[in-house]
């Protein structure tokens, strides 16, 4: 069984290719392995509470990457906003990292992120 063939003068629409399925979606952080830092609203020094956890997720690295990630408070889409929200949360992951590294993290094992919107940090173990 073929296709049956186009009659004379007729167009036949050529079809699209067939989308590729869809990558399965990266798995959502265990809390066990994310700590989350609330820093004070225009700041960047990581808070002496947050110091414990992230102790205690330096200790379970292994050999696995840590990613250090700061949020900028930005209150709008507004360019100015957003780049002020980037260098405030860029603040904040370098912050995060330093704190990392302090407590035994390679430099070299820290992937330091940033974003213009969100407020605080985090720190997550990535697989």
């Amino acid at each position: 069984m073929g296709v049956p063939p186009t009659p004379p003068g007729s167009t036949l629409a050529a079809l699209p290719p067939a989308a590729a399925p869809a990558p399965a979606p990266a798995p959502a952080p265990s809390p066990a392995n994310t700590v989350e830092i609330e820093f004070a609203p225009g700041a960047a020094s990581v808070p002496p509470a947050s110091l414990p956890g992230i102790k205690a997720l330096a200790g379970k690295r292994g050999n696995r990457i840590i990613e250090a990630l700061g949020r900028g408070d930005a209150a709008s889409a507004d360019p100015t906003a957003q780049e002020q929200g980037v260098t405030l949360g860029f603040a904040r992951a370098q912050a995060i990292a330093a704190a990392l590294a302090a407590n035994g993290v390679p430099r070299g094992a820290i992937q330091v992120m940033s974003v213009a919107a969100g407020r605080g940090g985090m720190a997550q173990l990535l697989q």
